[in-house]
This record gives C-alpha cells, sequence and structure tokens, in this order.
C-alpha cells in the first residue's frame, strides 16, 4: 500500500487538525479540532482523540473512539474546574474527525465519521463514492452567506476591503456561530466528538468490504475545493475527483493558489482566508 499526506497550517494561531498512522494496527485517521467560540482551542480535543487512536487497543475502532471522546471530556473539565454539562456548548473544545481500521486480512475496513471530514472512495473502475456526508455544511452555509451580506453591506456604504474590515464581519456572525454550535449532537444539527456522552447517536459508523477498492481518500474540510456557491456534497465530489486524479499536493497547492487570488473572501465566499489543511491518500497498488 502507498501512502501520501498533507498536513499544512491555514492563518489561525495554531493548527488544529491532526492526523495518525499507525501502520501496526492498521489504522488511520485525519482529525479537525473547533475551538468553542472564544473559549477551548479545537486543538485540546484533537490531540486527544489523536493520541488514543495512536496508543490504544480497544476491540474496534468505534470503542477506541468512545474512549477519546471520554477524553475530550476529562480534558474540557479540568480546563473549566466544572462538570462538562454545566459548560455551554460554544464554549468547548470539540472535533470532527474520519477514522479508518483495516481487518488482518485487508479485505475489510471499519470507519468512524464525524463532523465534515470526508471519507471517499475510489474502485479499479475509476468510479467514485463520497462515503460519508457533510452534515455541517447546511450550517456553514448560512453563516458564510451572512458573512457575505455582511462584507457587502461595509463596502456599499464606501469601506475598502481590509483585514480590519473582514475582522468587523465576522463579529456579525458571532450569534449564528454560537447558535450553530448549540446544535451539535442533535437531530437539528451535527455530530462532533466533544465529551458529551450522546455524541454516539450522531455520528457515522460502520465496516465496508474493500471489494474493487483502488484508493482511499481522507480529507479535513480545509481541503475542500472552494466554491463560487454554497459548498456542500457535490463540492466533496469534485474535491475528491481532483485529489484522486491529480494527487494531495497538487490539490493542496490548487487550493491555496485559489485562497491567495481571494484574500477577501468575496470570490470564494468562507469565513477564513485559509483553514489548516489535512489530508490522506492510500492507494492499493496490488489489491
Amino acid at each position: 500500500m502507498d501512502m501520501s499526506v498533507v498536513y499544512e497550517q491555514g492563518v489561525g494561531q495554531d493548527n488544529e487538525d491532526a492526523y495518525v498512522v499507525n501502520h501496526a494496527m492498521g489504522r488511520y485517521a485525519v482529525i479537525d479540532g473547533a475551538t468553542g467560540v472564544e473559549g477551548l482551542g479545537g486543538k485540546v480535543a484533537a490531540d486527544v482523540i489523536k493520541n488514543t487512536l495512536k496508543e490504544d487497543a480497544a476491540p474496534t475502532l468505534l470503542d477506541t473512539v468512545i474512549k477519546g471522546n471520554r477524553g475530550i471530556k476529562a480534558a474540557t473539565e479540568e480546563h473549566f474546574n466544572q462538570k462538562l454539562a454545566n459548560i455551554a456548548k460554544e464554549y468547548r473544545t470539540s472535533c470532527g474527525m474520519i477514522a479508518v481500521e483495516f481487518d488482518d486480512s485487508r479485505s475489510r475496513m471499519s470507519y468512524v465519521h464525524a463532523g465534515d471530514c470526508m471519507l471517499i472512495l475510489q474502485y479499479k473502475n475509476s468510479d467514485i463514492r463520497v462515503v460519508t456526508y457533510d452534515q455541517i455544511a447546511k450550517l456553514d452555509s448560512t453563516t458564510i452567506n451572512q458573512f457575505t451580506q455582511s462584507i457587502e453591506a461595509m463596502t456599499a456604504h464606501g469601506e475598502p476591503l481590509t483585514d480590519d474590515l473582514l475582522k468587523r464581519a465576522k463579529q456579525t456572525i458571532k450569534p449564528t456561530l454560537i447558535q450553530n454550535r448549540r446544535q451539535t449532537n442533535t437531530s437539528d444539527g451535527y455530530g462532533i466528538l466533544d465529551g458529551t456522552d450522546d455524541f454516539i447517536n450522531y455520528i457515522e459508523y460502520g465496516t465496508i468490504p474493500l471489494i474493487n477498492v483502488q484508493s482511499i481518500l481522507m480529507l479535513s474540510d480545509g481541503l475542500q475545493l472552494p466554491t463560487h456557491k454554497t459548498a456542500g456534497q457535490n463540492s466533496w465530489l469534485e474535491t475528491g475527483r481532483y485529489g484522486l486524479a491529480h494527487g494531495l499536493d497538487a490539490l493542496k497547492d490548487y487550493i491555496t493558489e485559489l485562497e491567495n487570488g481571494d484574500p477577501f473572501c468575496t470570490a470564494y465566499p468562507r469565513i477564513k482566508k485559509a483553514d489548516d489543511k489535512t489530508g490522506m491518500l492510500l492507494d492499493f497498488n496490488n489489491k
């Protein structure tokens, strides 16, 4: 099996993404930390899950993720010095992830998915299958639309596009960001690892037979191709096609080129110039 990895920090102070490579366990993962709205950093949750996946030998991959989620709870309670139930969702650290684990024969794999890290397969006949579903996209689209409208309103009054304008525009969407966080692990929101026990009801997990599977692509949302319209599942399919055809480095470089050409987030609507970018591509050349 050939493997390639991309891991690059965006514009944030910390790289809140992480990844796991454990050949002995046949376990691989891409993790995307999410900082609370003026709360605990996403790197805390991402690192807890990374370390648990790297080291824990629970009976199943899901068991390991459950153990990691308990670690997020412990880290959050230690930071705030109070029980998790008393900490508002918008202040908690959390993370999305896609993790896979092969059986001994590598004829089948387990997977666990939360948030908007994505799992994409390519078969030997070139068919591409986006396995996971991006539940966050519908909430992100509302936030991005509000952000874009705020920028347009400011520039319509003669203000030039500057970094300061973007900062003020981001302040206008803070209530929406809080509302989105309050919908984590609910039927109207999305599944995420945040230390709560009920996360298990809102994430995806299962097993997939690797019949005629040629490649496995795992991506954090920083490696989603920017679009001129609201991103969603179709955008992930196009991203998968590009990454599988050209490779992870080419995908990362192309996205970076588009981001650098649009520093004020207007051509490709988004709320930050560049997000952390993490991806893993596994190719079964001899399968």
